[in-house]
């Protein structure tokens, strides 16, 4: 984009393409924080593949030689938006390797769910990455997901598995959840474990549930485990 701006300088276009630059540098500096973003930016930033393409191919005709135009007329594919993602997606992934664990893969499958399907419809209390599968697959109502922007609830998960028993019980029964599941083998499983060793979440792991909540063996499998919460005893 900055590449066309320059080369169209004097010219009545380059007020125009002045703005889409700003624009696309704005965005793409948004993009940095905000990783969903980084679609409205590539469609910003389309309008600077296209005279760059052209160019190229432009540069490739004017040789002589077939020999040396043809390579050099082809080299345009290198400037489509495709060519540059494969190649920054190959570079990434051998300077960043890729992080496992981090798909739910074990508790949502057909068979998890249909072990969810056999309990009475209630509120789950979830954990964010699996709630939007519950929820879909599922006749139960979840307290949060992690795609929406409903702030509070997805804090009142957090606080929850990251929190002391007492914390969890009572915003677990302000949501008025029935049931609560966890996924073992996902990273955000294991964060609640790292960033609360002494939590709520760690005395799941330990095997030692509190008292005001039941494990559900015959609904749980492989990493998901379900436990129903218990009403409230009359005084």
């Amino acid at each position: 984009l900055v590449w066309h701006t320059r080369r169209l300088a004097g010219t009545g276009l380059a007020t125009n393409w002045q703005r889409l630059t700003l624009v696309a540098l704005c965005s793409f500096g948004l993009s940095l924080l905000v990783l969903r973003t980084t679609a409205v930016t590539h469609a910003y930033v389309v309008a600077g593949y296209v005279p760059a393409v052209l160019a190229i191919a432009h540069w490739g005709r004017s040789f002589s030689t077939a020999i040396v135009r043809i390579p050099a007329t082809a080299a345009c594919i290198l400037a489509l938006p495709i060519t540059v993602s494969a190649v920054s997606v190959g570079v990434l992934t051998e300077i960043v390797p890729e992080s496992e664990g981090n798909m739910p893969t074990d508790c949502l499958t057909p068979a998890a769910v249909a072990k969810l399907r056999n309990l009475p419809p209630g509120t789950v209390f979830a954990s964010l990455d699996i709630a939007s599968g519950i929820l879909a697959g599922t006749e139960h109502d979840v307290v949060a997901t992690g795609h929406h922007r409903n702030h509070r609830a997805m804090h009142r998960i957090l606080a929850a598995f990251l929190g002391t028993s007492a914390t969890a019980e009572k915003l677990m029964r302000q949501s008025n959840a029935d049931y609560v599941v966890l996924c073992k083998n996902l990273l955000e499983y294991e964060n609640f474990l790292n960033y609360a060793p002494n939590g709520f979440t760690a005395l799941l792991d330990q095997g030692r549930p509190p008292y005001w909540l039941a494990p559900e063996p015959a609904h749980s499998l492989g990493a998901m485990v379900v436990y129903r919460v218990r009403p409230l005893t009359p005084p």
